[in-house]
């Protein structure tokens, strides 16, 4: 029996390595099937490339450009000039009154129109001093009328009633003086008797002459020396109210033009004193542009024929404006010996100038009788960069360019650019079309040649 098992074991055991080779045989059949199929198509695709190849090649075209023909310009010779901006406009705000903060209703930044309440102090005091200067001239104007009038009739009267006591107090007091004297001569009377109503009859008849006289007063009216006082006195109060009313009107600051509140000093509740700067605020729809000028560039100029600057941003030296010549200062400056030179243009919408920011401002120069140049220029399509600081154009000679180093000079208008080294009149450069070109490429003019010559005068640094 264990002699049988041995056999079956041998028996399978040789059956399995049987069956082992043949599927490593299998196995290795497959795979250079597989690799014999990959070699075959890669052999297909790159025979398939070369054909494509060689298809473009004997295809290909002469790249398309656009070219011009420098020439060369005759610009007014210039000079550059660093200048100062400035507001046209800029004012510190204050109270001409003082008292306590009540209102507040701006703030460092906000644009403001002309008549804006920027500012309010507490107007009790003052609308108390209005209503008193108010009654106070209400009082003498009252007066005033009485006087032009006169006395009433009930007053008239009155004092013709006081006249007739005092006359019949005069009749009695006389027949008492005319009797003492009689009894006086008679030794009848003391002589303090006689001088007692000799004293009452004089002051009667004092008395009456003032009534009599109080009575044609009071009949005619006032003297009109009376009249121009009182009326003196009234136009002195009428002074006072409209003062009083000023001071009434200065508890609110308002805008005096408009522009932006560039600084405020106090805050709300804090007392104000006259005449203490709160807020300061400017006007920047035009702005200013002070420039100090050399004596060389005063001496040959004509002040009644101011000339037009062209001014940049040294932050965006890439747009320039306009402005216009303003005043100059015909005193020189002790230390420079310059003369300051203000220069006038309307802000630009697309960029934010303020006040304090600095500016190339460039005018033609004639200073030591400088002259008109002739220079190069080329669109500023045409210039290439090959580093930082190297620039290059693409020169036509024939159907091919080649690769021609330059050296630049100032951009003249915003879309040419002046070369001072490396092209000549005549010469042809590319101006589009320039991505793929190297030097010796084959090329085709796409479009008509244009000229860059011109015979207008252009203004370049």
């Amino acid at each position: 029996m264990k002699l049988q098992n041995t056999k079956l074991g041998c028996f399978i055991q040789r059956r399995w390595k049987l069956v082992s080779a043949m599927t490593v045989i299998g196995i290795g059949s497959l795979a250079f099937q597989w690799f014999a199929g990959v070699s075959d198509g890669y052999a297909g695709s790159s025979r398939s490339a070369n054909a494509e190849g060689v298809a473009l090649t004997e295809t290909r075209q002469p790249h398309a450009v656009d070219v011009v023909e420098v020439g060369s310009e005759t610009f007014a010779a210039v000079t550059t000039y660093p200048g100062s901006i400035r507001a046209a406009a800029s004012v510190d705000l204050a109270f001409r009154v003082g008292g306590p903060l009540v209102e507040v209703n701006v703030k460092p930044g906000d644009h403001v129109k002309r008549g804006d309440v920027l500012m309010r102090i507490d107007p009790r005091d003052f609308d108390n001093a209005v209503a008193a200067a108010t009654a106070t001239l209400q009082s003498a104007e009252a007066e005033l009328a009485a006087m032009r009038k006169g006395a009433r009739e009930e007053d008239l009267l009155a004092l013709q009633a006081r006249i007739d006591a005092a006359e019949s107090r005069d009749r009695y007091l006389r027949a008492v003086f005319v009797r003492n004297q009689s009894l006086l001569n008679q030794n009848a009377v003391s002589q303090t008797e006689f001088d007692g109503s000799q004293s009452e009859l004089l002051s009667t008849e004092a008395e009456l002459r003032a009534l009599k006289q109080e009575f044609r007063k009071a009949k005619a009216g006032a003297r009109q020396e009376d009249i121009a006082a009182k009326e003196a006195s009234i136009r002195i109060m009428e002074t006072q109210l409209k003062i009083a009313r000023d001071q009434q009107q200065d508890t609110v600051l308002r805008a005096p033009f408009d522009g932006i509140i560039t600084r405020q000093s106090i805050e709300n509740h804090e007392q104000v004193g006259p005449s203490e700067v709160v807020l300061a605020m400017h006007n920047v729809s035009t702005l200013e542009i002070d420039v100090a000028l050399p004596e060389k560039e005063i001496v040959h100029r004509s002040i009644d024929n101011p000339v037009d600057v062209e001014v940049r941003l040294v932050a965006i030296p890439q747009q320039s404006w306009s402005a216009q010549f303003k005043e100059i200062n015909t005193e020189a400056d002790s230390a420079t010996r310059t003369y300051l030179v203000t220069f006038s243009m309307l802000a630009p919408t697309d960029v934010n100038i303020f006040p304090g920011m600095i500016a190339d401002v460039t005018l033609p120069s004639l200073a030591g009788g400088a002259t008109s140049d002739a220079v190069v220029t080329v669109p500023v399509a045409a210039v290439q960069s090959q580093h930082s600081a190297s620039r290059f154009v693409w020169v036509l000679e024939g159907n091919t360019v080649h690769r021609r180093m330059i050296r630049l000079g100032k951009l003249v208008d915003g879309i040419r650019q002046a070369v001072t080294e490396g092209l000549l009149p005549g010469e042809k450069v590319v101006t589009g079309g320039a991505s793929f070109l190297h030097d010796g490429a084959e090329v085709s003019v796409r479009e008509q040649e244009k000229s860059q010559s011109s015979t207008a005068v252009a203004v370049v640094q």
